[in-house]
């Protein structure tokens, strides 16, 4: 389960910032939150963060919910911390494939 939120999280995030030739997603803004424009891949980035948020073991929970606190307090603007988004899908990324070599999630 964990393997299929990774992988898919992969994709999601390489694809936001990569353009594949035979693949044309639109990426105009749904709505604005604050300044920032929210995307379709912005969204689906979020929901797989709090999917793997809700399955994860008791300390990487919290430290996923506190990093979510974070990550929407620097969209609408309260808190600014440059390229935070970017940081915290690496971090994921990283955090799930390591506990899905130790087996724990």
């Amino acid at each position: 389960m964990a393997g299929i939120i990774l992988l898919l999280l992969i994709i999601l995030w390489i694809l936001g910032y990569l353009s594949v030739p035979g693949l044309t997603v639109p990426r105009f803004p749904l709505f604005y939150l604050g300044v920032h424009p929210v995307t379709l891949w912005d969204i689906l980035v979020f929901i797989l963060i709090l999917w793997i948020a809700g399955i994860a073991p008791s300390p990487f929970r919290e430290i996923f919910w506190a990093a979510v606190v974070l990550w929407l307090l620097t969209v609408v603007g309260i808190l600014v911390i440059t390229g935070f988004q970017t940081l915290l899908v690496l971090a994921v990324i990283i955090g799930v494939a390591m506990s899905l070599l130790h087996g724990s999630l």
